[in-house]
């Protein structure tokens, strides 16, 4: 049994298979440890014209990263997200989310990730999470 707040119910806005307008990504766990989405932000996924609304881009970064402790039987939540928008994260174009774990600490788990472009490798985004084992 999951402990408490933490069941997937594949309702996910980033993830969850069964929500119709979440954003569905996929995962692939590499042999670094390090954990990747390919997703291309669509048009409705913008705030400015031909750029992924910054929120969005958070969200990614943090579910790439809260993703990965999940998959490593780690449960936590994020209690503390820092995001750097290094560039606009254009619509239209593929990107590479990656996550992995900086510093397991107990009870705190210390998390990055970078958004990046997939055709050229360019850095659109980073982020440090501070993540909270949640206690059975």
């Amino acid at each position: 049994m999951s402990p408490p707040g933490t069941r997937d119910d594949r309702w996910c806005f980033a993830c969850g298979a069964d929500n119709p307008i979440g954003l569905h990504l996929d995962f692939e766990l590499d042999a670094s440890g390090s954990l990747a989405a390919r997703f291309t932000p669509r048009r409705e996924h913008q705030s400015y014209a031909e750029r992924m609304h910054g929120g969005l881009v958070a969200l990614v970064l943090d579910e790439v990263m809260v993703r990965l402790l999940h998959l490593l039987d780690l449960r936590a939540f994020t209690s503390e997200l820092t995001v750097r928008l290094h560039r606009p994260t254009p619509v239209g174009q593929e990107v590479v989310w990656r996550g992995w774990v900086a510093a397991d600490r107990g009870r705190v788990v210390d998390t990055r990730a970078e958004a990046r472009l997939a055709s050229s490798g360019e850095l659109l985004a980073s982020a440090t999470a501070r993540c909270m084992r949640v206690q059975a």
